[in-house]
């Protein structure tokens, strides 16, 4: 991941959409000064503001945010059943291993 595009982002999205600073600043009921500092990167939204940013773009907070997964399920596989053979017992093996099988039932691709 290169880092989050928190500011990039949303002025590409509101460019994209014709979309002016104040029009998403109305929407989000904040100045249009606030837009303009999230675009320049002075500040970001507040965390509970990204969730109705994402919404008014049609978007995700990951897309919003430019948030990309780092590892891929085989990866994080991989690295539990690395960790469940240094478990000891077989039991415990097999209680790391139902841990990352839940976890991996949460990855999204």
């Amino acid at each position: 991941m290169n880092g989050l595009r928190i500011a990039e982002n949303p002025v590409r999205l509101r460019h994209d959409r014709n979309v002016t600073q104040k029009e998403l600043a109305d929407f989000m009921g904040v100045t249009k000064a606030s837009v303009s500092k999230w675009e320049s990167g002075r500040t970001v939204p507040d965390v509970l503001l990204l969730p109705q940013i994402a919404s008014f773009f049609g978007v995700t907070l990951d897309e919003l945010v430019g948030y990309e997964e780092t590892l891929s399920r085989e990866q994080i596989q991989k690295i539990y059943l690395n960790h469940a053979m240094l478990a000891g017992t077989q039991e415990a093996c097999m209680a790391v291993l139902q841990e990352a099988d839940t976890f991996c039932d949460h990855i999204c691709f």
